[in-house]
C-alpha cells in the first residue's frame, strides 16, 4: 500500500480539445458534487485547442486553487492523460472527457467503495449512460446490465464478459508506479490501460450508484480511424499481443478471450473487420489472422457473449466447436457443450409482398431462423380446400435472400426468400412448416412496413397471422361483416398510436378517388417522372394524373402547360395524402420513402388502405453495388424500369427480381427527342465527381455538417486540386480554347470555395445542361450513362481508390466494373491529365472499344415513356 500522504482524496484528469460547447458543464458537474470539493483535484490538460477552451480552462484555474491547468501542443488524448497522471496528488485517479459529465453522487460513492475495498481491487467502474444531446434521452450502456448483483466486487474469472473498454473508471494513484497510457496507440488505448491494471488481480469493483454520462451528439463521422484501411494491422497485432502478454501455461484467461471476440464482434456488425482494400493474396492472409484469433476462443466465451445467434454460430463454425439441435419442453434449441445458445417455438416468415390480382394471391416473403444452417431443411405449405378433398402438402422452392443478419459478406447468415402464386378458387386456408432432421418447426408470420395483415379484394378477403389459427392464412368470400370487422380492428389500433393518422384514414374514405396515377421526382428536380407525366397527360384514358412539386422549386410556366399546372400537387399536403391513398399507380424516379410517400415511415399505418403498384423509373442507371438498398427484399417496387441487358441480368441474378418485374424500355429522359447531341459552340469538359460519405457529416434536418479540415487533408481533395491547378492543364485548355466546368455534388457544394478557379477552370453551382459538354469526367456518377447514350467520351477519375474500396462511402464496389465501363480509370492526377490530353488531341472522339460498348449498351426504344405507359396500362 502506498504510504505517501495524499493532498486530495481524488484527482480527476480531463483532457481538453476544442470542447468550448460542453466544457463548463463538465467541470461544474464536479464542482457541484455532494462531496467536499476541497478534497478533489481537477487537472485540465488542453491539447492544442483552437476554440475558446483555453480561456475556459484559465478561468476555472483562477477561480479555484484545486484546479490545475496544463497546456500542450496537440499530441493526443493519451499524452494528455499521462501528464495528468504524473501531476496528480489525489489518492485515486479518475478520468473524464471534456464533453461528458458525472452524476452528483458519483465521487462520494466511488471514494467510499474504494476506501472500503482498497486491498482487494485496483480498479473500479460505474454506470456508463449514453446521453443523447438532441433529445436529452439517457440510456444505460448494455455492458453494465451484466453487473447483475449490483455494487460489489466481480471476479473476472467468473464474470469474464465485463469487457472494461472505456475510462469511466477510478484507479489507485501509485505515483512512480502508475500504469500509463500507451502514447503510440490511437485505438484500444483505453482497453489496454484498463487491462494492464485489471489482470494483476483479475477483479473489478462496480459502484451502481454512480453514473458517467457519455454525450452523443448524433453526428457520426463515416471515415474514422476504425476503418481497417487505417488500423487493420494494428488492431490484429494488438489482439495477438494480448494473448502473448497474458496467457499462462499456454492458457488464455477467459477475460482476455472475451475482449478479443467482442472486438471482432462489433467490427463484424459494422463491417469494419476485413481489410477490403488489400489485394487477394494479402486479403486471404488477413482473413486467416482473424480466423486464427477466433479459433483461440473457448466455447463458453462464445455462447455467453451478448450478440446474435447468427454471430455465435459463425464463431463456433470458425473455431470448430460443435453444436446440435434438441427439443426441450416444446422449444427447439441449439446447444453447444451443454450450453443453450438459442431456443424458439417457431421459425419466422416476414411478409414482403402480399397482393391479390385476378383471383390469384401473390406472396414474396423472407424466411429466417438459425436452423437454416443445418442440412436438409425444407419448407412446406399445407393447403386446405373448401371441398376437403384435395388438401395437400407441398415442398416449396427456397431462394437465397439478400437480407443479412451479419453485415459482412464473410460472415453472412443464411436467409431465404419464398415467391408464391396461389389460385384462390376453392382454397380455404394454408400455413407453413419447416422440417429438418426429423423435426417439424411451426412458422409464425410478421409484416414489413408496406404489408397489411389482410387484403380486401372484390371477390376475396385474405388475412393471416393469428396465433390461435396456427399462423394460418384464411381465405373468405368478400362480405360486409368481415370487411367492417377487420377495418374497425385496424382503426382502433391506429387510434391508439396516432389520432392524426386515424383522422387521415377516416377522411380518406369520404374523399376516395378512383383511377389515380401519381408522379414523383426528388425535391426540386426535373427527372424521369416529369417526362413520363408529360407523355401520359396527352392520353384520354379516364385516368386522373398528378405530378408532385415542391413550393417555389420550379418555374411552372417554363415546365408545364396551363392544363398540366392544374394537375400539380404540393408535396406532403392534405390533398397529396388523400391522392396517395387513392392511387392505383405511383411512378417515381426516387425510391426513398420521403420522396414518394407523404407519410414517410408512417406508411405502416396505412398499409391496409393503399393499393397502388409502384413503378420505379430510376433517376440514373443502378450500377453501384447497393443490394442492401435496392434488392427486392427492401423496397416495394412492383415494376423496375431498366435501360440495358446489364441491368436486367444484374437485377435478376443479384437483386432477386424476376423478368416480369422489369420494364425494358430505357428511362423516360432517354426519349430520342431529349437525346440531342452536343450544341455548345465552345468546347467544354464537365468534371462532376460524386460526394463522399466519409468527408461530410450525416444528414440532419436536411443539412450536413461540414468536416472542412478533414476534407482539405483528404486524397479526394488534394488529387482533384492537383489536377485542376496543373500548369500543363492550363496551357492545354488555353491553347485549345477549352473550359473545364467543375460541378460538385449538391452534398459537397459548400466545399466549392476550396477548389481552384481560373479563366478556363470554372467552379459552377447552377443547374447544368448535360448536352453542352464534349467530355465527361467522373468517378462513379450515374450521369456517365447519359453521356454514354449521347456517345460522348468519358474518363473515370477515382483519386481516393483505397478509401472507396474500403467501404468509407455508401458503397465500396460497383456492379458495372470499371473494366467493363465506357472509359479509362485514372487514380492519379498525371494519369488523368494524360487521358484528357489524348481525348482533346482526338477532337473528342470516343475510342473504338468504348464506342462499341456505348453503342451496344442501351435498349433501342424510340419513345420509352410511351413504351412504359403501354406496359402499365395493361395492368390497370
Amino acid at each position: 500500500m502506498v504510504t505517501k500522504k495524499h493532498k486530495y482524496d481524488i484527482t480527476i484528469i480531463i483532457p481538453v480539445f476544442n470542447a468550448e460547447q460542453y466544457l463548463e458543464e463538465c467541470i461544474n458537474s464536479i464542482i457541484e458534487q455532494d462531496y467536499d470539493f476541497n478534497k478533489i483535484e481537477i487537472i485540465l490538460i488542453d491539447d492544442g485547442s483552437i476554440d475558446n477552451s483555453l480561456a475556459i480552462c484559465k478561468k476555472y484555474q483562477k477561480l479555484y486553487s484545486n484546479i490545475k491547468f496544463i497546456s500542450q501542443k496537440n499530441s493526443g488524448v493519451s499524452v494528455a492523460r499521462n501528464k495528468g497522471i504524473r501531476n496528480a496528488n489525489g489518492k485515486y485517479l479518475m478520468f473524464l472527457d471534456s464533453d461528458d459529465f458525472i452524476s452528483e453522487n458519483a465521487i462520494k460513492s466511488l471514494v467510499a467503495f474504494f476506501d472500503k475495498n482498497y486491498e482487494e481491487i485496483d480498479l473500479i467502474t460505474y454506470n456508463l449512460i449514453w446521453y443523447l444531446q438532441e433529445t436529452k434521452q439517457k440510456k444505460l450502456h448494455t455492458r453494465y446490465r451484466v453487473y447483475n448483483k449490483g455494487t460489489g466486487i466481480y471476479d473476472l474469472k467468473e464474470y469474464f464478459d465485463l469487457n472494461q473498454n472505456t475510462v469511466n473508471i477510478v484507479t489507485k494513484n501509485l505515483y512512480e508506479n502508475n500504469v500509463l497510457f500507451d502514447e503510440n496507440m490511437f485505438l484500444s488505448e483505453d482497453q489496454n490501460y484498463n487491462t494492464s491494471i485489471l489482470m494483476k488481480k483479475e477483479k473489478i469493483g462496480f459502484v451502481n450508484e454512480a453514473k458517467y454520462f457519455y454525450r452523443r451528439t448524433g453526428e457520426t463521422v463515416a471515415a474514422t480511424l476504425n476503418n481497417p484501411l487505417y488500423c487493420f494491422e494494428k488492431i490484429v497485432s494488438y489482439n495477438e499481443n494480448l494473448i502473448e502478454r497474458f496467457k499462462r501455461n499456454n492458457i488464455i484467461p477467459k477475460y482476455i478471450q472475451s475482449l478479443i471476440i467482442n472486438t471482432i464482434n462489433w467490427r463484424l456488425n459494422k463491417d469494419e473487420l476485413f481489410p477490403y482494400s488489400y489485394d487477394s493474396d494479402k486479403f486471404i492472409k488477413a482473413k486467416e489472422r482473424i480466423f486464427n484469433l477466433i479459433k483461440k476462443i473457448d466455447v463458453d466465451v462464445i455462447t455467453t457473449m451478448k450478440t446474435s445467434i447468427h454471430n455465435k454460430l459463425f464463431y463456433l463454425n470458425v473455431a470448430n466447436h460443435k453444436y446440435v439441435v434438441d427439443v426441450i419442453d416444446n422449444f427447439f434449441v441449439i446447444k453447444s457443450e451443454g450450453n443453450i445458445l438459442y431456443s424458439e417455438k417457431s421459425a419466422l416468415i416476414e411478409m414482403l409482398r402480399f397482393k391479390v390480382k385476378d383471383n390469384k394471391l401473390y406472396i414474396f416473403a423472407n424466411l429466417t431462423t438459425p436452423f437454416l444452417r443445418f442440412n436438409d431443411v425444407d419448407l412446406y405449405i399445407n393447403k386446405t380446400y373448401n371441398d376437403k378433398t384435395n388438401n395437400e402438402k407441398e415442398k416449396l422452392k427456397l431462394f437465397k435472400s439478400n437480407k443479412p443478419y451479419i453485415p459482412s459478406e464473410y460472415g453472412k447468415a443464411e436467409t431465404y426468400n419464398i415467391d408464391l402464386e396461389l389460385d384462390l378458387n376453392n382454397l380455404k386456408s394454408f400455413n407453413f412448416t419447416l422440417e429438418f432432421d426429423g423435426y417439424k418447426l411451426p412458422v409464425r408470420l410478421k409484416s414489413n412496413i408496406f404489408v397489411s395483415r389482410y387484403i380486401i379484394d372484390k371477390n376475396y378477403i385474405v388475412y393471416y397471422g393469428e396465433k390461435k389459427k396456427n399462423y394460418s392464412f384464411l381465405i373468405k368470400n368478400n362480405n360486409l361483416i368481415l370487411r367492417n370487422k377487420l377495418k374497425l380492428k385496424r382503426d382502433k389500433i391506429i387510434f391508439k398510436y396516432s389520432k392524426k393518422d386515424f383522422f387521415n384514414r377516416i377522411i380518406y374514405r369520404f374523399f376516395l378517388k378512383k383511377n389515380v396515377w401519381i408522379y414523383s421526382d426528388n425535391y426540386g428536380n426535373i427527372d424521369n417522372a416529369y417526362y413520363q407525366f408529360k407523355n401520359d397527360m396527352k392520353k384520354s384514358d379516364g385516368i386522373k394524373r398528378y405530378y408532385i412539386i415542391d413550393k417555389n422549386a420550379l418555374e411552372l410556366e417554363k415546365y408545364f402547360t396551363t392544363e398540366e399546372q392544374s394537375h400539380l400537387i404540393q408535396r406532403n399536403t392534405f390533398k397529396h395524402k388523400i391522392l396517395f391513398l387513392s392511387a392505383d399507380k405511383l411512378l417515381t424516379s426516387f425510391i426513398d420513402l420521403q420522396v414518394y410517400c407523404p407519410f414517410n415511415n408512417r406508411i405502416s399505418r396505412f398499409n391496409d388502405i393503399k393499393h397502388y403498384d409502384l413503378i420505379y423509373l430510376q433517376h440514373g442507371i443502378l450500377h453501384a453495388s447497393l443490394i442492401n438498398m435496392y434488392s427486392k427484399e427492401f423496397k416495394e417496387i412492383d415494376k423496375f424500369v431498366i435501360s440495358s441487358n446489364f441491368e436486367k441480368n444484374n437485377l435478376i441474378n443479384n437483386y432477386n427480381y424476376k423478368e416480369e418485374d422489369l420494364i425494358c424500355s430505357t428511362m423516360p429522359r432517354y426519349n430520342n427527342d431529349n437525346n440531342k447531341p452536343t450544341t455548345s459552340k465552345k468546347q467544354k469538359i464537365l468534371f462532376a465527381p460524386s460526394w463522399r460519405k466519409y468527408l461530410i457529416g450525416t444528414l440532419r434536418n436536411n443539412k450536413r455538417k461540414l468536416m472542412e479540415s478533414k476534407f482539405v487533408e483528404s486524397d479526394f481533395y488534394k488529387k482533384i486540386n492537383e489536377f485542376l491547378t496543373s500548369k500543363e492543364l492550363e496551357k492545354i485548355l488555353a491553347d485549345n480554347n477549352i473550359e473545364i466546368h467543375v460541378k460538385m455534388h449538391p452534398n459537397f457544394k459548400e466545399y466549392n470555395k476550396y477548389f481552384y478557379s481560373s479563366k478556363n477552370v470554372k467552379i459552377i453551382e447552377d443547374k447544368i445542361n448535360l448536352e453542352n459538354y464534349n467530355l465527361f469526367i467522373t468517378d462513379f456518377s450515374s450521369f456517365q450513362f447519359d453521356y454514354a447514350k449521347k456517345m460522348i467520351p468519358i474518363i473515370y477519375y477515382l483519386p481516393d481508390y483505397d478509401e472507396f474500396v474500403s467501404g468509407l462511402h455508401t458503397y465500396r464496389k460497383l456492379d458495372l466494373n470499371y473494366k467493363d465501363g465506357f472509359g479509362k480509370l485514372c487514380k492519379k492526377p498525371e494519369e488523368l491529365l494524360k487521358e484528357v490530353k489524348k481525348t482533346i488531341k482526338s477532337n473528342f472522339k470516343v475510342e473504338k472499344k468504348y464506342y462499341n460498348r456505348m453503342n451496344n449498351f442501351f435498349y433501342e426504344v424510340d419513345n420509352p415513356s410511351e413504351y412504359i405507359y403501354d406496359i402499365i396500362i395493361k395492368e390497370k
